[in-house]
């Protein structure tokens, strides 16, 4: 709760809080494009840039573990209006999620590495 007053008392740190999410939602949608790309899918930038933001909000619904099947459905759903077959939506799906977890992995593996053990958070002030 204290670390959440913070945006309260400096309404500068939500804007900043909100723009780097937006940034983050942009950066999905490049991965995802770049991605598709690799993969040889024909799914434009503007197709991704309407589903991705929507898939990621729903995949943080809590009805499976790490999202697996919704994400699967909602790119399979989404992506259909706009004509991607469904075998590729859900190619696209796997490969990214694998892609960004391999990323994941290795930055917690330094992070484990790196990040001083002896540490300690400050307490709240009230």
């Amino acid at each position: 709760h204290c670390q959440l007053r913070a945006y309260r008392e400096k309404r500068d740190l939500l804007m900043i809080g909100l723009g780097l999410s937006f940034l983050i939602q942009i950066m999905a949608v490049i991965i995802n494009t770049l991605t598709a790309q690799a993969l040889g899918l024909s799914i434009s930038f503007a197709e991704l840039l309407l589903s991705i933001p929507l898939v990621n909000l729903i995949v943080l619904l809590p009805v499976s573990v790490g999202g697996f099947g919704v994400r699967e459905g909602v790119y399979f759903y989404l992506l259909g209006f706009f004509g991607v077959a469904a075998g590729d939506a859900v190619l696209l799906s796997l490969t990214v999620y694998f892609v960004l977890a391999l990323v994941s992995a290795v930055g917690a593996a330094v992070s484990q590495l790196w990040v001083p053990k002896n540490v300690k958070e400050k307490p709240c002030a009230s």
